[in-house]
């Protein structure tokens, strides 16, 4: 069964990047738009956002006792989107911010999504460090 799920997910990928690939290619010889290539993206980025969230379900569902685990990160997660939010300003001052429509909400939710990613960046640069560091030792 695996063998044959593997070789579903391989035909899935290798279309999906065949598809790119000729986007790509019609995109430089000037045959389709920016909009086309960007609408392929958000496909893009919508199927991988929902094999993530399936994935995760099913080992959800599989593996109990992963439960929580899967519940500290979640409290995690939304600890760091609350330091994020609670950090970010909803500031708008500025030609820009007017000019483009920009409201206190937007720009706050700009700043959140910001102030997460640089969080999430330096944890994930202070685990990679603090890996090779404990893997080092343990020899």
């Amino acid at each position: 069964m695996k063998e044959k799920e593997e070789k579903i997910l391989s035909i899935i990928v290798y279309t999906l990047l065949g598809i790119s690939g000729i986007l790509i290619v019609l995109f430089y010889l000037n045959a389709i738009s920016e909009n086309t290539i960007l609408i392929w993206g958000y496909i893009l980025l919508g199927l991988s956002v929902i094999t993530v969230v399936a994935i995760a379900i099913k080992d959800f569902i599989k593996s109990p006792e992963s439960k929580k685990n899967i519940l500290f990160i979640f409290i995690g997660f939304l600890i760091l989107l609350g330091i994020s939010y609670l950090s970010a300003s909803g500031n708008i001052q500025g030609k820009v911010f007017e000019k483009f429509g920009i409201t206190d909400t937007v720009s706050r939710s700009i700043g959140t999504g910001l102030i997460l990613t640089y969080i999430l960046g330096i944890i994930a640069v202070l685990c990679m460090a603090f890996g090779g560091v404990i893997k080092m030792l343990k020899k």
